[in-house]
């Protein structure tokens, strides 16, 4: 019974002294969040989610989108900057990172690969910044355009609903405005 009572009292007295503890010498150190995605490609997470993609050239391609460097901290991923300088974004990059909601692409990708952007289902904005780079896109199927779960397309930050195909454009790519509810016109020159 003394035993039992001692016990209790210094249970007690921890959990006293935890409470008056400062919150912060309690707080979990920072992760550094980057590192490498390709072979001049680097990764940086922010504390407000941004995941940014900077270099030249090819991104990794993924067997599995549990493969990708940012795997363990992809729900804390909401939104993707790819800045310009990236050539391909590679496959199952950004699989499954449920809280996606804004995807923003440099000028200069040629190919997104499959399944890119599956199972991203808050995703609502995609912005670019030149229409005639997105138009030479290779999206290799609809699960590899971001634009299959967002609503809305951004040209230099203003929602296109009035979509006008640039001088110059000799193709449009399958899957290139593919669920882009936001388009109510377009025109081709």
């Amino acid at each position: 019974m003394k035993r039992t009572k001692r016990i209790l009292c210094i249970v007690l007295s921890v959990i006293m002294l935890l409470t008056i503890l400062p919150i912060n010498s309690m707080a979990i150190p920072k992760m550094d969040l980057g590192g490498t995605c390709g072979d001049n490609l680097t990764w940086t997470l922010d504390d407000e989610g941004t995941l940014t993609i900077s270099g030249t050239g090819v991104m990794t391609n993924y067997s599995s989108y549990q493969n990708v460097p940012w795997y363990s901290v992809r729900s804390s991923v909401t939104s993707v900057v790819i800045n310009s300088g990236v050539t391909t974004i590679g496959y199952q990059a950004f699989r499954n990172c449920v809280n996606l909601s804004s995807v923003t692409l440099g000028n200069g990708i040629a190919t997104i690969g499959d399944y890119t952007f599956y199972d991203c289902q808050n995703l609502e904005n995609v912005y670019i910044s030149d229409l005639a780079s997105w138009c030479n896109i290779d999206f290799t199927s609809y699960r590899s355009n971001p634009m299959y779960y967002a609503d809305n397309l951004y040209l230099d930050e203003e929602l296109i609903t009035d979509l006008v195909i640039p001088d110059g454009v000799t193709r449009i790519p399958v899957y290139a405005f593919n669920g882009c509810s936001s388009i109510v016109c377009v025109k081709i020159p």
